[in-house]
């Protein structure tokens, strides 16, 4: 018996093409946004750290105190409150401020001591390796970024860090929290 293709089957044909094309443009739309976002992020982590390098160009080479180190930088006008914000799906999370470099000079730092990272806390958090560590473990996005500006990703799975800009791996030793 030879079969007939009907109008329902190509109806039915045309729906099952329907639903693909969408779930495969929805899934591009996210990740394009998922990019975005964190190319975002990252300019907003090398702001920040731009201006905690201005701040001591100020302040004689010091690096600003742990305890108000937002608030410091964002009086000088160099970046806002909204640059702060990670735009990551994490509502509770932030950025730290390493707080052994309170009231250093900058001068006597190395240029891969981490100076800002991403955690979980509030406004002028402040905190140390111990603390990235603990909060970095079961995140998709943990970052540091050290005096010179290098922007880092942690791979919690080897407990190593990639240079974003060059895709290298670095071990967690390699990097300084003073």
């Amino acid at each position: 018996m030879k079969k007939r293709i009907t109008v329902w089957n190509i109806l039915a044909l045309v729906f099952i093409f329907y639903v693909i094309m969408n779930i495969v443009v929805l899934r591009s739309k996210s990740r394009r946004s998922e990019a975005m976002t964190h190319k975002y992020f990252v300019h907003n982590l090398r702001r920040i750290n731009q201006a905690v390098v201005l701040y001591t160009q100020e302040y004689q080479g010091k690096m600003p105190t742990a305890s108000i180190w937002a608030d410091l930088i964002k009086k000088q006008q160099l970046v806002f409150e909204s640059d702060f914000i990670t735009p990551m799906s994490y509502s509770n999370s932030g950025l730290y401020y390493n707080r052994s470099l309170e009231d250093k000079l900058a001068v006597n730092l190395k240029g891969c001591t981490v100076v800002i990272f991403t955690g979980r806390g509030p406004w002028n958090a402040n905190g140390n390796m111990i603390d990235f560590r603990n909060s970095s473990v079961n995140r998709k996005y943990s970052y540091v970024i050290t005096l010179n500006g290098n922007v880092y990703r942690y791979i919690a799975d080897n407990n190593s860090y990639q240079r974003l800009k060059d895709g290298r791996v670095f071990s967690f030793d390699t990097l300084h929290w003073e």
